[in-house]
């Protein structure tokens, strides 16, 4: 697919891990090997490295919840995904202080809706922290606005919990921010840093 193939020549670009996921292998037309090459042909022909050719291949069956090393050998379960993911993805650099140096970052993804809480924005903690009642900026296109995080939610397993308090790495709802959207940056409010540190 067109959208496929431009989200992986950015991924190679940027020098990005891949794992390789061979999907619906157990369709009677599945043909892993065949569709292996054509990956390893796209991958050339996206300007891969030496290094990005060596990716790790999973074999699986999603609607069956069945991965594996070989196509004639997948597991009842998801593990050997998992625990390719956690092996090949590096883990977040975590730097947990808020300081100039490293101040709170999050890049809101998507938009959450809740009957109590309101509009809530949704994505990735890049750097430092963020805690209830932090005082924050909204960085838009063409604007900086000032706010405060009325409540913190993480995700749980399939579920969502409040927090007072959570650190770079992980992926966050926030509320309080009426005017947050989709690609806009929150940051700390250094300004009322640099005022409560006086």
């Amino acid at each position: 697919m067109p959208q496929t193939r431009f989200v992986l020549k950015k991924a190679i670009e940027i020098g990005l891990k891949v794992i390789v996921i061979l999907n619906k292998i157990d369709k009677p037309a599945a043909n892993p090997s065949r569709t292996l090459s054509l990956v390893e042909d796209l991958f050339l022909d996206l300007g891969a490295s030496e290094k990005q050719l060596a990716f790790p291949i999973i074999y699986a069956s999603g609607v069956n919840g069945q991965a594996g090393f070989q196509p004639d050998q997948l597991k009842d379960n998801l593990f050997d995904f998992l625990g390719t993911v956690v092996e090949f993805v590096p883990a977040p650099k975590v730097l947990r202080n808020n300081s100039f140096l490293n101040p709170l970052q999050i890049l809101i993804l998507n938009l959450k809706y809740d009957p109590y809480k309101g509009k809530m924005g949704v994505g990735k903690i890049t750097s430092g922290f963020i805690e209830k009642n932090m005082s924050v900026q909204i960085i838009k296109e063409n604007s900086v606005i000032k706010g405060k995080i009325s409540a913190i939610m993480v995700f749980d397993g399939l579920g969502i919990s409040e927090v007072e308090k959570t650190e770079a790495g992980e992926i966050v709802m926030i509320a309080g921010l009426e005017n947050i959207g989709i690609g806009d940056t929150i940051k700390l409010n250094l300004t009322k840093l640099c005022l409560e540190s006086e």
